[in-house]
């Protein structure tokens, strides 16, 4: 009577357990374990349907109830290490996790949680040694992929790539390790590969990481405007993440999209106010946009918190150069001048400032340096240019930019100069074909318009001068 009684209970307990009523199949499980005193089977049954009531405690127990009888139960000791992990007790579930890994019992998957709370520990060389002594039976694209992250923290960048290509090769849905080869491959100049993993990665969820990615791919590509696209997408997906938004405020402004970028910057440093970085850039853009007052203000708060800010230094020294007033600048271009650390914007500034004062041959001589350390500005290239206008070297003049229009064609302040170096050779032909190819960008340049007059004027044609 009492076995058909047992298997009564049993049979509604699991019939219970199959439509998740999961309180009235423990009810029929502790009927069952009254008849049954010793049976694992229902203690076990039990534990995880109180784990699925989110009543650790009481699971718990029971697990540890069944070890205490079967001390080598490795199904037991996985469960129970998962729940000890769920209630933040590490220290016993890495017990536990250690033993059955080293045991080889659940290796992936002993490893990918193992591996996963010494990445939380930053605990790297633990991640390191404990793959490899079981190097060839770890197969999960995740463990892997934290293996290949504890290399990367511990400097070894070339190792750390292997694993990620291995990570993402095993599993083309482990976005982590997807972003990561991606990089990698943008980084050796494959970015139609890079951009070909990364739309891959978008069928396995929207990442505001995939799409930060596929705005610098968009980017490299020269295509602005599908790298704004894919950096909205970002700071929409992700609005918490300051280097979102100050990404996509520095291609707004390679577009000229001042406000848009202006609402970026802000954004970046309401989040992370004390980041000198988008400070400066928010700062650099008031300096475009004459907004003297304004950039001022912030680099002089960048100085106070830190003095020796060579940016917040050169960019305080060039608004002061542009407004004329030398005299304030000239204490902070010395310190510049005499510093061992020199950078593109250091250089900018020393170039303007001796520009100022009309010594052309140093001002050449720094705004040289500064195309060398960054070659992709045009802004750059183009106060070269105008620098060689000044001190009458039309040659060189002319050569940097057509540099620059041969990889910008759009960059007007180029064609303008261009105009203008034509004009004074007295070829009025070319002077008037970049008159039209700056007109055919913006109508409104007034200098464009004295040219050509003085163009008339030498050929007599008066009235249309």
């Amino acid at each position: 009577m009492a076995v058909n009684e047992l298997t009564e209970y049993l049979k509604t307990a699991f019939e219970y357990k199959k439509s998740a009523q999961y309180k009235e199949a423990i009810d029929f499980f502790y009927k069952a374990l009254a008849l049954d005193n010793d049976s694992i089977e229902i203690l076990k049954e039990l534990a995880f349907l109180y784990s699925k009531l989110y009543k650790y405690e009481r699971a718990v127990s029971l697990y540890e109830q069944i070890i205490s009888k079967t001390p080598d139960n490795n199904e037991v000791k996985y469960n129970l290490a998962d729940l000890y992990r769920i209630k933040k007790d590490f220290e016993k579930s890495e017990k536990l996790y250690l033993e059955l890994y080293n045991s080889e019992y659940n290796t992936d998957e002993c490893a990918e949680k193992l591996f996963e709370a010494y990445s939380d520990r930053q605990e790297w060389t633990k991640i390191i040694e404990l793959f490899n002594k079981h190097i060839n039976k770890i197969k999960s694209s995740f463990a892997i992929y934290y293996v290949g992250n504890a290399y990367l923290q511990t400097g070894n960048k070339q190792t750390a790539l292997e694993y990620f290509e291995k990570a993402y090769a095993l599993d083309e849905k482990n976005i982590k390790a997807g972003l990561k080869t991606a990089e990698d491959i943008l980084l050796k100049g494959n970015p139609e590969e890079a951009e070909k993993i990364a739309l891959n990665l978008l069928k396995y969820g929207e990442n505001d990481e995939i799409y930060s990615l596929l705005s610098e791919i968009a980017y490299q590509k020269s295509d602005i405007d599908t790298a704004i696209k894919y950096g909205s997408y970002s700071v929409k997906i992700n609005s918490v993440n300051p280097e979102n938004f100050f990404k996509l405020g520095i291609l707004f402004s390679l577009k000229g999209y001042n406000r848009e970028a202006e609402e970026c910057y802000c954004r970046a440093i309401e989040i992370d106010p004390e980041n000198s970085t988008y400070n400066y850039a928010l700062a650099y853009l008031y300096y475009v946009l004459k907004k003297y007052e304004l950039a001022l203000k912030l680099a002089d708060t960048i100085l106070e918190s830190k003095p020796e800010n060579m940016g917040a230094k050169a960019l305080k020294a060039v608004v002061l150069i542009d407004e004329n007033k030398i005299s304030l600048a000239k204490q902070i271009v010395k310190s510049l001048e005499n510093s061992d650390i020199k950078d593109d914007a250091v250089y900018y500034v020393l170039s303007k400032y001796y520009s100022k004062l009309k010594i052309y041959e140093k001002a050449i001589e720094y705004i040289q340096s500064a195309v060398k350390e960054k070659p992709e500005s045009a802004e750059y290239r183009y106060e070269l240019a105008s620098l060689y206008y000044k001190a009458n070297n039309l040659s060189s003049a002319k050569d940097v930019c057509k540099q620059i229009e041969e990889k910008n064609p759009k960059y007007i302040q180029a064609l303008t100069l261009l105009a203008n170096i034509y004009y004074k050779e007295q070829n009025y032909q070319e002077t008037e074909i970049y008159a039209e190819k700056v007109f055919a960008l913006d109508k409104n340049m007034p200098e464009i318009y004295y040219l050509l007059a003085d163009i008339m004027y030498e050929q007599k044609n008066y009235e249309k001068a």
